[in-house]
């Protein structure tokens, strides 16, 4: 059905369990993101959501919604941060 799997680490405290999902990822034939963490820096950084969807292998739209929909689980941790 043209769908993509991408694993993303969410424990970022640990560099092994990133390895390892990467490692997971590339045995499987899945995509790897390191963390919603590095989509946010990219963006801040200026990268375009065509650079990035490119350099993850994705669409544009598959991306943001991503993006989107990780942002919204965190929003009330990020409000008592903020």
């Amino acid at each position: 059905d043209g769908k993509k799997v991408m694993l993303v680490s969410v424990d970022v405290h640990r560099p092994a369990a990133i390895l390892q999902l990467e490692t997971l990822a590339n045995e499987i034939g899945a995509l790897h993101c390191q963390s919603v963490r590095t989509i946010a820096l990219g963006r801040i950084a200026g990268q375009t959501w065509q650079e990035m969807a490119q350099e993850f292998k994705v669409s544009v739209s598959t991306l943001s919604s991503f993006y989107r929909r990780s942002c919204q689980r965190f929003k009330s941790i990020l409000e008592q941060k903020i």
